[in-house]
């Protein structure tokens, strides 16, 4: 009964961005990190940055859950006042609200951005150094 309420809301989309990026991807980037480090590629002050770095991923993407629950609640209320049409056209979003909303995901957008930015640069590093590749 619940799922014809919630279904194809945001809350799904919320789902997604901590499920996804924050399960598999972790396990891979850890994976990596682990496999640089005992090849030789990556260091012990790297692996501190790498740390942090892995730290900020994840609070960007549960920033960006949280944003994507409040937007779900948004819409869950609309659908409850008016219905499930209301909730998933484009006028919902021309809306103060969800729209104030959608822009505060950025925030999250660039934490986790600019925190895979990092690991992906030192990780690229960690693959050159390990492999010995000149350049």
């Amino acid at each position: 009964m619940i799922n014809y309420y919630v279904h194809g809301l945001q809350f799904t989309m919320a789902h997604a961005h901590l499920a996804f990026p924050l399960v598999w991807g972790l396990t891979a980037i850890l994976m990596w990190i682990a496999a640089l480090y005992l090849s030789g590629g990556i260091k012990e002050n790297e692996l501190k940055t790498l740390r942090i770095m892995i730290l900020i991923y994840a609070i960007g993407f549960i920033l960006q859950g949280i944003d994507l629950w409040a937007l779900g609640a948004v819409q869950l209320a609309t659908v409850l006042r008016v219905g499930y049409w209301a909730a998933k056209g484009t006028l919902f979003y021309l809306l103060s609200i969800p729209d104030l909303i959608a822009w505060l995901r950025m925030i999250g957008d660039v934490v986790a951005g600019f925190a895979a930015a990092v690991i992906i640069i030192y990780t690229l590093k960690g693959v050159i150094k390990s492999y010995k590749i000149k350049i």
